[in-house]
């Protein structure tokens, strides 16, 4: 057993005497930037629409979808498919250009089960996300997200592959 542990104790030496001054690494490449993927904190301010809006979004590794909130929802029709127009969380839209409404082809209606209420149904549609280097279109389902500390929820369908969320960290970026 006392072998075992110094031969342990050795190897883990020598590693750190053989990286010497080499930028430290881990199994998903170098320190800070994993595998090519950025590392932001739980909470970072993003940007939708091509930076017109935007706010603090909390990047939630649990959560499937990324979620926005929104107000005054009016479905209708153009050329023979579905259509919302609905307006964005005021927090989105303070001290910035444009008045929030958006109009958005329905990409489908999801149904989110909610611990100790009833499932919602809610419309998702396509819309692009902005966060630090990561730039891409992303379904977001809509719901009136005004009783939550931030309007945007960032999830796994924009995450994965692209952003490591470090829970011990927020804000690491500067708002646009």
């Amino acid at each position: 057993m006392f072998k075992r542990l110094a031969c342990l104790s050795l190897a883990v030496l020598m590693t750190g005497c053989i990286n010497g001054n080499k930028k430290e690494t881990t199994k998903f490449g170098e320190k800070g930037k994993k595998g090519g993927m950025e590392t932001y904190g739980y909470l970072e301010p993003v940007t939708v629409l091509n930076d017109k809006y935007g706010g603090i979004a909390k990047l939630d590794t649990g959560a499937d979808n990324c979620s926005l909130s929104i107000q005054d929802v009016t479905e209708f029709e153009r050329d023979g498919k579905r259509w919302i127009k609905f307006k964005l969380d005021k927090r989105l839209i303070e001290g910035r250009e444009g008045d929030g409404v958006i109009e958005r082809k329905v990409e489908r209606v999801t149904t989110i089960k909610r611990h100790g209420s009833e499932p919602q149904e809610r419309f998702v549609v396509r819309l692009d996300l902005h966060i630090g280097t990561v730039h891409q279109e992303v379904q977001f389902n809509l719901t009136d997200r005004s009783h939550y500390d931030y309007p945007i929820l960032v999830g796994r369908n924009f995450l994965n592959g692209t952003i490591l969320v470090d829970s011990a960290k927020s804000k690491t970026l500067k708002a646009k």
